[in-house]
């Protein structure tokens, strides 16, 4: 019971952690520590197998060696030494749900209960944002986020969290799977998700959602790829006006009526040249975790503002050299590996339904990181790390039970 109390807890509070306080008056203990402690205990004092090893097990501690290496690089040449051993620390601690979600689910009951949970929680992102939509008006340019905060970079940030769980809840309605919840309902969350979206007015998440749909339905459902093809020739007679202003507003007519990419879009590849030429051809080996911003700073132009990457494969790249977007590519490269052997060897239909839709997750994942820097984000992808948990248990238990069954067929 208290494993299921916590492990509830901390997939509601992570991404709505700024609806809590940070602090509970010890300094280093909030909310999130005092749950992950708790977890913590549960697995040290767990009876269930630990024996086997997770599935992203090398690949991680990999990673983790990099981003230390990279700290390590920065601590001759920071200012700000306290916050870049925090970036380090948010790096391990939240994926390392991973790991502590892995072991202590030992039951194709309690997955999909935790599952449930997942879908939950994206119904009460999806209600809060629409709820701030309505009360500024449908008809109001005004970026929305949520749980997320108030500022652009909110909105940037919960289209992308919505983004990457928008695949999964479709595949479970077409594949009509009835373990996880009723399908009409996951297809109500997938359409309030894509209003949802469309009112960050973020535009990586369009291209997100509009990729993940397209290969979702497009293996097995010819009609509805027609349908959805039909859709995308005629957006202008349905999508709301703002959205296809923010969208038309991509490019935008200079001084000498010549098309142009908006500030916005063009500000990134200014930032991630200068990212090339002055940091990463400079310092091979990387200039450091969480110096991006500091050393960035007298390459940029003064309309640029933003010092961020908007990119998580030139940020690490550039933090922590080529060995370091090389474990991060790897990372995502055996994610995607593991949804295709759960999609290839499940003879249940709701394994394979995981399967296909974490495919498409971790590309939502990858789409959320070319045009931001969300990797790093605690409140994106906590509950990514605990849902792939889940995903790579639930097929495990399920080929053991599949064995089982086979075993004792052969005996009786």
């Amino acid at each position: 019971m208290l494993k299921k109390i916590l492990l509830t807890a901390i997939i509601i509070y992570i991404p709505n952690s700024l609806h809590f306080p940070t602090s509970l008056g010890l300094p280093g203990l909030n909310v999130f520590n005092l749950l992950f402690l708790g977890l913590l205990f549960v697995y040290f004092t767990s009876k269930s197998e630990k024996t086997t090893k997770s599935p992203l097990s090398g690949n991680l501690k990999f990673y983790y060696f990099v981003s230390f290496i990279a700290l390590l690089i920065s601590i001759p040449v920071t200012s700000h030494l306290a916050d870049n051993v925090t970036i380090f620390k948010n790096i391990v601690v939240y994926s390392s749900l991973y790991f502590l979600v892995y072991s202590i689910c030992d039951s194709e009951e309690d997955i999909e209960y935790y599952i449930k949970v997942v879908y939950f929680v994206v119904f009460l992102m999806c209600v809060e944002i629409i709820r701030e939509k309505l009360s500024f008006g449908l008809g109001s340019s005004k970026r929305v986020a949520g749980a997320f905060g108030q500022d652009e970079s909110s909105a940037n940030y919960a289209g992308v969290y919505l983004a990457i769980f928008m695949p999964l809840l479709l595949k479970n309605y077409l594949y009509k799977c009835e373990k996880f919840t009723r399908p009409i309902f996951t297809l109500g969350i997938f359409f309030m998700g894509v209003f949802s979206i469309f009112y960050t007015y973020s535009r990586q998440s369009y291209l997100s959602l509009l990729v993940t749909s397209t290969l979702n339905i497009a293996k097995k459902h010819k009609v509805l790829l027609v349908m959805l093809v039909i859709l995308l020739f005629n957006a202008s007679l349905w999508l709301p006006d703002t959205v296809l202003d923010r969208i038309q507003d991509t490019q935008v007519e200079n001084a000498d009526g010549e098309e142009q990419l908006d500030d916005s879009s063009e500000s990134r590849f200014v930032i991630w040249q200068a990212a090339y030429d002055h940091l990463i051809v400079e310092h091979p080996f990387g200039i450091g975790l969480n110096e991006f911003k500091t050393r960035i700073d007298p390459y940029m132009p003064e309309w640029i503002k933003a010092r961020d990457a908007h990119n998580s494969f030139v940020l690490i790249t550039t933090e922590a050299g080529a060995i370091g977007v090389i474990a991060f590519i790897l990372l995502l490269i055996r994610m995607y590996y593991i949804g295709g052997v759960i999609k290839k060897h499940s003879y249940d239909n709701n394994v394979k339904m995981l399967g296909e839709g974490y495919q498409l997750t971790v590309i939502a994942v990858v789409l959320g990181n070319i045009y931001s820097s969300t990797f790093y984000s605690p409140e994106i992808m906590g509950n990514f790390w605990i849902l792939s948990a889940l995903i790579h248990k639930y097929y495990l238990l399920s080929q053991q039970k599949q064995r089982n069954e086979t075993e004792l067929s052969q005996t009786s």
